[in-house]
C-alpha cells in the first residue's frame, strides 16, 4: 500500500470519529444557570413552554428552567440591540438557517451551534493540511495529532457548550481560529493574512469580558512572526505592536462591557479574595463594608443577593479586589494554588445536560427527587468514578475530559509541568519546520493558560469555578497535545538518517 493510502485511510477514520461525535452528541447541552440572558436577547425571549423566563427564585419552576434540563426549544423573536458577545456572530447563521428551514416561531439549539461545528470541522481539515508540510513520518503525526484533537473537539464536557448560550461556547471556536492564523501568517506572510489573525483575536477577546486579555498575549506573538517574515527589525514593530494591544483591548472592553458586571465584581472579592483572607472583617472595615459581613457570601441571583449588590454597588469593583491584595499578598498565592487545584475538572455536574423528554433526563428528575442522603451518596460514588449523576452518559464521547480529571496534572505538578512546556517550546522556536510551529502554538497556549486561570479566580472567586476555568483547561490540553507532539517529532529528527529513512513507508513500485 502506498504511503499516501495510509494516510487517506487515517484522515478518513479521524473525520468520521469526529462526525460520528458532533452527531451523537447533537440533542444535548448545558442547562441555563441564568447566563444565557446577557447575551441571547437578540433571537429569543425565552424557552418554549415556559410561562415567565424568570420563574420566583427557589420554586420548583425556578429550578427546572436553570439547573435541571438542558432545553433544546426557544421562541425565536428577533430584537435586535448592540451584541455585547461575539459568539453572537457563531450563533447568527445558524439563526438565520433555522428561520428559512426550520421554523420562523420556535428557534431550535442544535441549529444555532452548527456553524460553530462546522469551523472546528475546518479546523480538523486544515490540521491535515498543515501535516502535509512534514516531509516524513506523516501518518504518524496525524495520528499523535489528529487523535488527542478530534477526542478534545467532542468530547462531552466541552461540546455541550456549543448547544448553549454561553459565552464560552465561542472561547474553543475563536481559540482555534487564533492559533490556525497564526501558523498561517507564518506560511503566508501577507497583509491579508496578518489582518486575518488581527481579526481572529479581536473576535476572542470579545466573547466576553474576561477575554480581554488576548490582545496583549497574542499581538506580541503576531508582529514577532511578521516581523520575522518580513525581515524586520523588531524595535520598527514594537509601536506598532503596542498600539494595537490598546486598540483591541479597549475595543474589546467596550464591545464587552454590560451593567453585569458591576455586581460581578462582587464574586472576585467576596467568593474570592476575602475567602482567602486571615482576617476578612479587617478589609470590609478598611472598604468601609463592616455592616456587610453578616450579609456575605448569600446565595447568589436571589432577591437578597441582589437587594445586597444593590446596597453596596459602589464598593463593588476590581480594585477593592486588587486592594486586598495590596495589603495582604498572601492571599494571591493562597488563590493561586487553590486554582492549581481545581484544574483538569469540565464536568458541570450541577447543570442538566439533557432535555425534559429525554429518557436520561427523565432519570436525571428520578435521581434528584430521591431523599437527601441517597442522592448524595450516589453523587459521592459518581464522583469516584467519575461518571456523574446524569444517567445515560456515553463514557466513551467523553473519554477526554475522563483521562483529565483522573491523569493530567494539578496543583504544584501542574506549575511544574506548566513551566517545562514553556522552557522547551523556547527552545522549539529555534527548531524549524512543524516543531517550530507547534512550539509557537503550544507557548501562547501555555501563557495564556496561566493568565486565565489566574483571571478566573480573581475576577469571580469560588463561583462556577469549573465554568470560568473552561478555557483554561482547554488551552492547557493544547499546550500538552502541542508538547507531546514536538518531542516526538525532536526525537525523530534526531535519529540517525538510515534508522529514520527505514521508518517511513516507502510506495510499492
Amino acid at each position: 500500500m502506498k504511503t499516501v493510502g495510509m494516510e487517506t485511510w487515517v484522515k478518513g477514520v479521524l473525520i468520521l470519529l469526529f462526525v460520528l461525535g458532533m452527531y451523537l452528541q447533537h440533542n444535548l447541552g448545558y442547562a441555563d444557570n441564568g447566563d444565557y440572558t446577557r447575551s441571547m436577547g437578540g433571537f429569543t425571549s425565552g424557552p418554549i413552554g415556559t410561562e415567565r423566563n424568570w420563574p420566583p427564585s427557589g420554586t420548583e419552576a425556578w429550578n427546572k428552567r436553570f439547573f435541571m434540563y438542558w432545553i433544546p426549544y426557544w421562541q425565536l423573536d428577533w430584537k435586535f440591540s448592540r451584541p455585547i458577545t461575539s459568539v453572537f456572530l457563531l450563533w447568527l447563521p445558524g439563526v438565520a438557517l433555522n428561520y428559512f428551514l426550520y421554523s420562523k416561531t420556535v428557534l431550535y439549539m442544535p441549529l444555532v451551534s452548527l456553524f460553530s461545528k462546522l469551523i472546528l470541522f475546518g479546523m480538523l481539515l486544515l490540521l491535515f493540511k498543515w501535516v502535509e508540510t512534514q516531509t516524513n513520518h506523516k501518518v504518524l503525526v496525524l495520528l499523535s495529532l489528529g487523535i488527542p484533537v478530534v477526542s478534545l473537539l467532542t468530547t462531552t464536557d466541552y461540546l455541550a457548550y456549543l448547544n448553549s448560550f454561553y459565552q464560552e461556547s465561542g472561547g474553543v471556536v475563536f481559540l482555534f481560529l487564533v492559533l490556525s492564523s497564526l501558523v498561517y501568517l507564518k506560511k503566508s506572510p501577507t497583509y491579508i493574512s496578518l489582518l486575518c489573525s488581527i481579526a481572529c483575536i479581536l473576535l476572542l477577546a470579545t466573547t466576553k469580558a474576561a477575554y480581554c486579555y488576548w490582545p496583549l498575549l497574542a499581538i506580541p506573538f503576531v508582529v514577532a512572526v511578521w516581523c520575522k517574515e518580513k525581515g524586520i527589525e523588531w524595535y520598527k514593530g514594537l509601536g506598532g505592536c503596542v498600539l494595537l494591544i490598546l486598540i483591541l483591548t479597549f475595543t474589546s472592553i467596550c464591545a464587552t462591557h454590560t451593567k453585569v458586571y458591576k455586581s460581578q465584581a462582587y464574586f472576585g472579592l467576596f467568593y474570592g479574595v476575602l475567602t482567602f483572607s486571615d482576617d476578612p472583617s479587617r478589609h470590609l472595615h478598611r472598604l468601609g463594608l463592616d455592616d456587610a459581613a453578616g450579609e456575605a457570601g448569600i446565595e447568589p441571583f436571589t432577591p437578597e443577593w441582589y437587594e445586597f449588590t444593590n446596597k453596596y454597588q459602589d464598593k463593588m469593583s476590581y480594585l477593592n479586589t486588587a486592594g486586598v491584595i495590596y495589603h495582604e499578598p498572601v492571599v494571591l498565592p493562597r488563590a493561586i494554588k487553590y486554582v492549581l487545584d481545581n484544574m483538569q475538572d469540565a464536568s458541570l455536574e450541577y447543570l442538566g445536560k439533557y432535555s425534559l423528554d429525554d429518557p436520561r433526563g427523565a432519570e436525571r428528575l428520578k435521581i434528584i427527587s430521591m431523599p437527601e442522603a441517597e442522592r448524595d451518596d450516589m453523587m459521592r460514588k459518581s464522583q469516584e468514578t467519575r461518571v456523574w449523576y446524569d444517567a445515560g452518559e456515553t463514557k466513551t464521547l467523553n473519554l477526554w475530559a475522563a483521562l483529565k480529571y483522573k491523569f493530567f496534572p494539578t496543583g504544584y505538578a501542574l506549575a511544574i509541568a506548566m513551566g517545562l512546556y514553556a522552557c522547551w517550546f523556547i527552545f522549539g522556536l529555534r527548531q524549524s519546520g512543524l516543531i517550530r510551529d507547534l512550539s509557537m502554538i503550544g507557548l501562547l497556549s501555555t501563557i495564556a493558560c496561566g493568565v486565565d486561570m489566574l483571571v478566573a479566580i480573581l475576577g469571580a472567586g469560588k463561583y462556577e469555578l469549573i465554568k470560568h476555568l473552561f478555557l483554561s483547561n482547554v488551552l492547557f490540553d493544547v499546550a500538552s497535545i502541542a508538547f507531546v507532539n514536538s518531542v516526538l517529532l525532536f526525537c525523530l529528527k534526531c535519529l540517525p538518517q538510515n534508522t529514520k529513512t527505514s521508518m517511513v513507508i516507502q510506495p510499492s513500485p
